[in-house]
Parts: structure tokens; sequence; C-alpha cells
């Protein structure tokens, strides 16, 4: 960041540090106004899973320590204010919480402040951090996809970021690193202009297809030796999921099928009571499960599994397609998200509905997507 309006935009889009097997601590503390308090969320990174390290109120004028083993990048939100970086090493340190939009300062943590002061562009000190600087490398080969144009460039792009996440992955994977290259690699493919002249238009989008399909499978081939391959493909699935692309996501799981799917039993038997309550996408009452026998299709879904909230919208769409009113009747596997709940938003003819009932939160250890036949008792 040169100036502090693009500060946060830097930021959260590029992190990481070292990974180290000690016991780390840090303090949060509060500098704010003695009448602003804060709800602060960290977040930790392994590959592409992201979890939630601590996530709560902090008060005015009180700190927060919080010990983890976890030694890497973390990133720092802030209640209706910005996202903020801050390197977990060995030691103990104070996060000083300056306000919702102003940045973070630091005791005890050079490192730290080394970081901030490239991505603001002051002049650090004579002492060198690597992590910090491997960052600042990542940032730069960001800015610079966002400028090609052409498909050779486009080509000359995704190989250097095949070798980059390759070559540091031991120093990536403890940050969000890896999931924002590869997100960015994969929007790369939409600044390319496909139009080859003598070509139909149907010809553009039929090579930018095929582009998506091949970066997929490149990176199946750089992450397999350090990620499972069903959580490389449900990524890359979920990027375009998000952006409701789902047509795309499915080519993607049809493409790459033998890894679409979440771990699980396959074919686990599964008895649905007939009188778990049913709802619309708003929650509104449409029955029990039992009344859908015979004239909807019953998916056990995830929110953690994209492939599965694919492959459920594809078949909702193909059936609302058909001549007959047919139905999918969402199971979640957990709880009822607004994550799967959204499912809706994503279809034209409103042919979706969510069981919504305690007792099926037992449901686990089901490899997903599922779509069970007979699964609802009689």
């Amino acid at each position: 960041m040169k100036t502090c309006l693009n500060v946060v935009k830097l930021l959260v889009l590029f992190w990481a540090a070292g990974v180290q097997i000690a016991m780390a601590s840090f303090v949060l503390k509060s500098d704010l106004e003695s009448n602003e308090d804060v709800h602060i969320t960290v977040k930790i990174y392994d590959g592409l899973k992201e979890d939630v390290l601590f996530t709560g109120p902090l008060d005015s004028g009180t700190r927060k320590v919080i010990t983890t083993g976890y030694q890497g990048l973390a990133l720092l939100s802030l209640e209706k204010g910005r996202v903020f970086p801050v390197i977990i090493g060995a030691g103990t340190f104070v996060v000083h919480i300056n306000g919702r939009q102003a940045l973070p300062s630091f005791t005890n943590s050079p490192e730290n402040e080394f970081f901030y002061k490239l991505l603001t562009g002051s002049k650090p000190g004579p002492e060198r951090y690597e992590f910090a600087l491997l960052m600042i490398q990542a940032k730069k080969m960001l800015e610079q996809s966002q400028s090609i144009r052409t498909v050779q460039e486009l080509k000359v792009m995704k190989e250097k970021y095949h070798v980059f996440v390759k070559d540091h992955y031991s120093q990536l994977r403890h940050s969000d690193m890896v999931r924002r290259l590869i997100a960015q690699y994969f929007m790369m493919h939409e600044y390319v202009d496909y139009h080859v002249r003598g070509e139909p238009a149907t010809a553009i989008k039929a090579r930018y297809k095929k582009a998506v399909l091949e970066g997929v499978g490149q990176w199946l081939h750089v992450l397999k030796p350090f990620i499972p391959a069903h959580e490389i493909l449900n990524y890359c699935v979920s990027l375009y999921y998000r952006r409701s692309m789902v047509s795309l996501a499915h080519l993607l799981v049809k493409k790459f099928n033998q890894y679409a799917y979440c771990p699980g039993k396959p074919e686990k038997k599964v008895i649905l009571p007939k009188d778990l309550a049913v709802v619309d996408s708003s929650g509104r009452n449409r029955g029990v499960l039992g009344d859908f026998v015979g004239k909807a299709v019953v998916s056990l879904v995830s929110d953690q599994c994209p492939v599965s909230k694919v492959e459920t919208v594809f078949k909702a769409r193909q059936l609302a397609s058909g001549k007959e009113d047919g139905k999918i009747i969402v199971v979640p596997v957990g709880e009822l998200t607004q994550g799967v709940l959204s499912m809706q938003r994503m279809l034209v003819k409103d042919n979706i509905l969510f069981v919504k009932d305690p007792r099926c939160s037992g449901i686990e250890d089901v490899r997903l997507p599922f779509f069970p036949e007979g699964a609802v008792q009689k």
C-alpha cells in the first residue's frame, strides 16, 4: 500500500509467514475511544483451508490473549471495518487496535512493523524478514497479472503462478495466498481476448472454457503433492459457483469427476423420517418430507462442499426444464446455513425446498454429492 486509501486493498490480497512448531501467543489490545467497542475475527490458513482462530467482542481499553500452535499469517477483520494481516511468529507481541479504519500498531513485533512499512510504502530498517519480502513478491505478481490481454501473455503468467506456488508452498500454506493466487489465476482468463479472425463468436466461449479446464488440470498437477485432489477441485469449483456460473462449475465437476467429492462413506445408507419439516428459502413451512415422496429428488448437501451445491443446483435446473413439475428437497449435512439456503438464488424457477429439522444434524460421514433414492420412510 502506497497510501492510506490503498492499504486495505493490498492487505487483503496477500500475506504469508513461516511455520515453526513452538507455541505462540499474541495480545489483541483495544486502543479505541472509551465509547467504541468492536467485534473482531481472526482467520488462519492451511493451504486452501480457512479456519477461525478467534471471534468475539473487544471492549474499549481491554486485552484478549490468544495462544496458538499456529504460526503464519492471520487475517484480522473488524466488524464494519477493515481487514488487516498479522504475522504470528515465535514469542509474545501486542496488536494495538486503533480503530475500524486505522492501521493497527505493534509492540514487540519488529517483523510486523517491517511488513507494514513495506505495505505502506515506507522505508524499512536494515533488518530483513523473508516472509514479508515473499509477500511483496506475490503482490507484484498479482498486480502484473491484471494487465494481460493475449493468450500468450496468459500462458506465460500462468506458468509463473505455477512455479511460484510450487517453489514457495511451504511458506505460503500458512497464509491466504494460495487461495488468492489461484482465484486471481482464474480471473486472468477473463482479461484475455480469445477471438480469432474468421471464427464464429461461439468459438470465443469454447476457447475460454477450454482454457479454464486446462487451468484446473494444471493446478491439480502442481498441488497434488501438497493438497488432496478433491480439496483442489472443490476450491476451483467454488470460485465459479460463488459467481453463479453454475454451468461452468458443473463442467469442471464433469471433467474431473474422479475428484468431485467430499470425503465420507460412499453409498452410505440414509433413512430419513417422513415427518421432517420442509421449508422454502425464506423459512416458510411447506409441509413434511413425506408429502413429497415420489414427486421430488432428495439431495444431501453441505455448505462446506461446493460440488454438492453445484450438482444440486444443476439437477434442479434440469428438473425445471422438463415437462413435469420436479422439485429438489435439500437435506443439509449439519446445520441449514444461509449458504445452503442461498442455492435458491441460482434458480429461475423456484423448485427447491429444504429440510429444517434438528433430527438432521446427526447426518454425517456421508460422501457428497449424494442423491439417495428411497431414503424417506414409507
